[in-house]
């Protein structure tokens, strides 16, 4: 089976995938224009050449997001301790992820209040979901963060002198880039580069979190097959989907995976049991 059909199975049916070669996938993340803007040249920092298996996971975690309802005002989010519930090898994630953030092919974000907590986005999702903001009034803030700013910082926070003295951006334009979003206070002299209505996203993600919590804690063992949980009609409301849920806890480690004859059990690790 090919790395990548074997990598979109393990997301539906909850699978460790362990194949060793990478994945081919070329693709274009920049779109041209937009508002009389020649948004061509952020091409220049994305590299269209062979992607990881790291990176057709962050695909599929993506598609397992069900929106059900008004849809998001932000987009679909995945989590790195997501990622780790598919491939096994942290370490190889972690330097997929490296390069991939290091060729701007992905944005890395601090989201969430535990330290390991990051959460991720294509460079084409992160700069379609910025481009929906632009006004009269925040035109030229937000064509220096897309083509100064973006190309320019990698990392998950930004700097006064990279913003303000190495890519020219003013305080007026300081101040609106932070109330649209895309930048949240780090310290005195940095920001973190952020998700605007990131929030939307995270309240129902937690909720999702929270739901399987109290699914296990009211079974008598504080387990259940993984199959019975994603037909749960509790977790079945979570506008972010079932399967993206359970990705969730078993990448953070809130629940144990077994393998049984009769599927995956999932059971609730100790420290979540009082």
């Amino acid at each position: 089976m090919q790395p990548v059909m074997q990598l979109k199975r393990c997301v539906s049916t909850g699978e460790t995938n362990t194949h060793p070669e990478l994945t081919n996938k070329k693709s274009k993340l920049i779109p041209r224009e937009e508002n009389g803007r020649d948004l061509e040249s952020l091409n220049s920092y994305i590299d269209n050449d062979a992607l990881s298996d790291t990176y057709v996971a962050i695909q599929c975690l993506k598609d397992c997001i069900k929106v059900q309802g008004i849809p998001l005002r932000c987009p679909n989010i995945v989590f790195k301790h997501q990622i780790y519930r598919l491939i096994s090898d942290k370490t190889l994630v972690d330097r997929q992820l490296n390069d991939l953030r290091s060729r701007n092919v992905i944005r890395v974000f601090k989201l969430g209040e535990d330290a390991d907590d990051f959460s991720i986005l294509t460079t084409k999702d992160y700069i379609n979901c910025i481009k929906k903001l632009i006004t009269d009034e925040n035109e030229s803030s937000i064509y220096k963060f897309l083509h100064y700013v973006l190309p320019e910082c990698t990392d998950v926070s930004v700097n006064r002198d990279i913003l303000l003295k190495k890519n020219g951006l003013s305080e007026t334009d300081l101040s609106c880039l932070i109330n649209i979003g895309t930048l949240t206070m780090r310290d005195v002299n940095s920001w973190w580069i952020a998700i605007p209505n990131a929030g939307q996203f995270m309240k129902h993600f937690i909720k999702g979190r929270e739901c399987i919590i109290k699914i296990l804690k009211k079974r008598k063992y504080r387990e259940i097959l993984e199959k019975d949980l994603q037909k749960h009609p509790s977790l079945n409301k979570n506008r972010l989907g079932a399967a993206f849920c359970i990705h969730d806890v078993i990448g953070k480690d809130i629940v144990r995976c077994i393998s049984t004859t009769s599927g995956n059990l999932l059971r609730l690790n100790s420290h979540f049991k009082k």
